[in-house]
């Protein structure tokens, strides 16, 4: 697969020095699948996202390895009114965990994932004769040539006009925005270690901007427009565009720039598989459902039923039989000679490739780094499943990851907003109920070798919310125990009236009897 992006001997290379060392053989790398290899990062990324929408083994493996991870999003390191502000509009205004799980399936399926953060602005269109601004949504303006054109009601001027975006700090109206990676060039530096991103305009977009829909024009950004106008690409620095990439073996052009997909490695197994689907699909449309054949039943020579009657109208007699048969289940054909029937075909069912099929899929499935049972089901989660760990491991790296992501996200918006700035994490992940070391947890807690506040944290509890919480319910209690004790005593109170004056009414009564 690395001879395909040009980073390596091709096949051609690779034959030629195998019949100068006297190798009466091809090389082996030199294989059907090979010849559908794609010869450079973007074409590999278009084919990967091809199989991910086409094939089930592969969109399961990459979805469960993008969405299992992702846990609910928290603040931490920051006072109770700043992080519920923090969490509510993560959560609703930008939909954050709808978000990583979708930069999530760039990085598995692209093996790159490109996101930025689309802050609202208001473009107004500026009259060249008196100056005067106005508002985009609340002019009368024509678009073509990649320019503005304002007829101006105050001054009469009619033709160009400029134009200025100007941008607002309104957290509504902040987007979170995913970059297609097959649309991107990298330049990277290798002795600096900075990269630029150039963008290569959509053809959608650039289409949509030339024939001047206004609701399009109105709403992109100024320097796209200027860009589209000049037919030239769109360049981002590292603060304008966040890249996430998976790791990779250290190499000219891709570890450097580019992540490789899940699915490179496996990318020849998958059209071998294409191969056995393709076989499948045959033998089942012609080999499953037999062809039965009904032919007069007799001896040969003179009794041979073909000398003694109309093959004709025995055909027709004969379909008229089996016309009535179907029409009736319980009718009984009554015919003059035996019938003989025979079956061609129908011996599919021992030529289907079912065991092939599921080697080959296992094939791949272990081939982009996921464990079989993790795809088909059945996989221990009691944490002593060695396989589990290992995607315990790989699943951490793929969160920290996104930690760094949520890091710069917040420093970002932060920054921009005139924010506070706080810790943006993802819930603790744990892979199951894993009973042993929570019980092995409660003893170190018990015996105060642990502390509460790092028990509740890998328990999954945010401790300073608990510890809110349990002052809450302790102020709760005590007013609760308040009450009843304020409640008990006025009771006793008014008994202990109502007593006192009954033996004063009793003493009096007496006194008076006297």
């Amino acid at each position: 697969m690395i001879s395909s992006l040009g980073e390596s001997p091709s096949t051609m290379d690779l034959t030629r020095f195998a019949n100068q060392i006297g190798t009466p053989y091809d090389s082996p790398f030199a294989t059907q699948g090979r010849v559908w290899t794609p010869m450079h990062i973007r074409y590999l990324m278009e084919v990967a996202k091809f199989y991910f929408l086409q094939n089930p083994l592969i969109n399961a493996a990459c979805t469960k390895m993008a969405v299992y991870p992702i846990t609910e999003v928290m603040v931490k390191d920051a006072q109770r009114p700043v992080r519920e502000f923090y969490e509510t509009f993560f959560k609703d205004t930008l939909d954050i965990h709808t978000h990583l799980i979708e930069c999530g399936l760039d990085y598995n399926v692209y093996g790159n994932a490109l996101m930025s953060v689309m802050f609202p602005f208001i473009k107004y269109l500026i009259c060249k004769g008196c100056q005067r601004r106005r508002a985009v949504s609340s002019s009368k303006f024509e678009f073509h040539g990649g320019h503005f054109h304002l007829h101006c009601k105050s001054c009469g001027t009619q033709g160009e006009a400029k134009v200025e975006d100007v941008y607002v700090r309104s957290p509504h109206a902040i987007r979170l925005h995913r970059w297609n990676p097959c649309e991107f060039t990298i330049y990277h530096n290798e002795i600096t270690g900075e990269k630029i991103y150039e963008w290569e305009i959509s053809s959608g977009l650039r289409h949509e901007v030339l024939s001047g829909k206004k609701h399009v024009v109105a709403k992109t950004p100024q320097e796209f427009i200027n860009a589209i106008r000049e037919n030239r690409p769109i360049l981002f620095n590292h603060n304008r565009i966040y890249h996430m990439k998976r790791p990779t073996v250290s190499s000219k052009t891709i570890g450097k720039s580019w992540g490789v997909p899940m699915q490179m490695p496996v990318l020849e197994d998958v059209f071998y598989l294409q191969i056995l689907r393709k076989a499948q699909e045959q033998i089942a449309s012609e080999h499953l459902i037999p062809l039965r054949v009904l032919f007069p039943q007799g001896t040969t020579g003179q009794d041979a039923p073909y000398s003694m009657m109309n093959l004709v109208d025995w055909k027709e007699q004969v379909q008229q039989e089996v016309a009535k048969f179907r029409r009736d289940r319980n009718y009984i054909p009554v015919l003059p000679v035996p019938i003989g029937n025979q079956t061609i075909s129908g011996d599919g069912r021992a030529l289907l490739l079912h065991q092939e099929i599921r080697v080959i899929s296992e094939q791949i499935i272990s081939g982009m780094g996921v464990p079989i049972e993790f795809v088909y089901g059945g996989l221990s989660y009691s944490g002593s499943s060695l396989s589990m760990r290992m995607l315990e491991n790989v699943m951490l790296n793929y969160r920290q990851e996104h930690h760094r992501y949520l890091a710069w996200l917040m420093k970002t918006v932060a920054n921009y907003m005139k924010w506070p700035h706080s810790k943006l994490l993802l819930r603790d992940f744990k892979m199951a109920d894993d009973l042993n070391r929570r019980q092995f947890l409660m003893n170190l807690w018990q015996a105060k070798l642990l502390c509460a506040q790092d028990f509740l944290e890998e328990s999954g509890f945010d401790a300073i919310e608990q510890k809110e919480r349990r002052q809450r319910e302790e102020a709760m209690t005590f007013a609760e125990q308040e009450r009843e004790v304020l409640a008990q005593a006025n009771a006793q109170m008014k008994a202990t009236r109502i007593q006192q004056l009954g033996q004063w009414i009793f003493r009096w009564s007496c006194n008076r009897n006297k």
